[in-house]
């Protein structure tokens, strides 16, 4: 039976070259449990794709009643009103059953089709489905087995991201954090979505608030993000540590480097 050393060996394999070596770099320290904490973004960083914005148009094309229109969605992301937009796409998912998003979740990421097809006003939209992305399938593994705590931070819906961040990388949900809006408990039980936001949103400052609330005062040493929403998470990162730049968008990775305001070291991973 293999050792440890050997299967993070043969993990480390299949991670490309300048991530690995920056991960065994990181292992050569003399590094406390408590501070081996690594904060990730998830759409365009965990996953090809946005899980919140796919949710919403598998919704839609489910037949399901949502009151948001896509191109008012679409305006105000437009219109750099980013916060507004990702809070105004869940909160629009009023009464909705939270198992109904989870499972959402899960088939996307689980589905062979390409793209969500759906109809609003007459105008047929066709919305691509998330994809895993093999490589940091593969260093959540490494991660995990080297004893790190793995904390997703994303804008997207909490019940999307904790449904994902399960059936991808069985992380513990305890450090997995999404938009939140309070539940309404039906005489039935059911656990139903509400209209009213609950706590931080993790958007820009909120990301760093959010990891604050969880860790304290302990910096993480690996981050990954795709945009300018994870300036301030980013941000965060030991001096020692490590920042991935994901995503395809170059502008986004220059806008990101230009934002960072410690020495810790850098690399691009970019999805291809």
């Amino acid at each position: 039976m293999q050792n440890l050393s050997q299967y993070k060996a043969k993990i480390l394999g299949r991670i490309n070259p300048e991530l690995a070596a920056e991960l065994s770099r990181i292992d050569g320290y003399d590094i406390a449990p408590e501070e081996k904490i690594a904060a990730f973004d998830m759409d365009g960083t965990l996953i090809e794709g946005d899980i919140g914005e796919a949710v919403f148009c598998y919704l839609k094309a489910s037949g399901n009643d949502i009151p948001l229109k896509w191109k008012d969605y679409l305006e105000m992301i437009e219109a750099k009103e980013f916060k507004k937009g990702f809070c105004d796409i869940i909160t629009s998912m009023e009464g909705m059953n939270i198992k109904t998003i989870a499972n959402s979740a899960k088939n996307l990421i689980s589905s062979n089709s390409e793209v969500i097809t759906f109809t609003e006003d007459g105008i047929e939209y066709n919305y691509p489905i998330p994809k895993p992305i093999p490589e940091m399938q593969n260093l959540m593994v490494y991660l995990k087995i080297s004893g790190w705590k793995i904390s997703v931070i994303s804008s997207s819906s909490h019940i999307s991201v904790r449904s994902m961040t399960d059936f991808l990388f069985k992380l513990n949900p305890d450090y997995v954090r999404g938009i939140k809006t309070e539940i309404y408990v039906t005489d039935n039980y059911e656990d139903l979505f509400t209209a009213k936001v609950q706590g931080t949103v993790p958007f820009r400052k909120g990301k760093a608030e959010v990891f604050s609330d969880m860790f304290g005062n302990i910096q993480p040493l690996i981050t990954a993000g795709d945009s300018l929403g994870d300036v301030e998470l980013l941000n965060l990162t030991s001096e020692k540590g490590l920042v991935m730049l994901c995503g395809k968008n170059s502008s986004n990775i220059e806008f990101l480097k230009k934002s960072l305001s410690n020495n810790m070291k850098i690399i691009e991973f970019k999805v291809k």
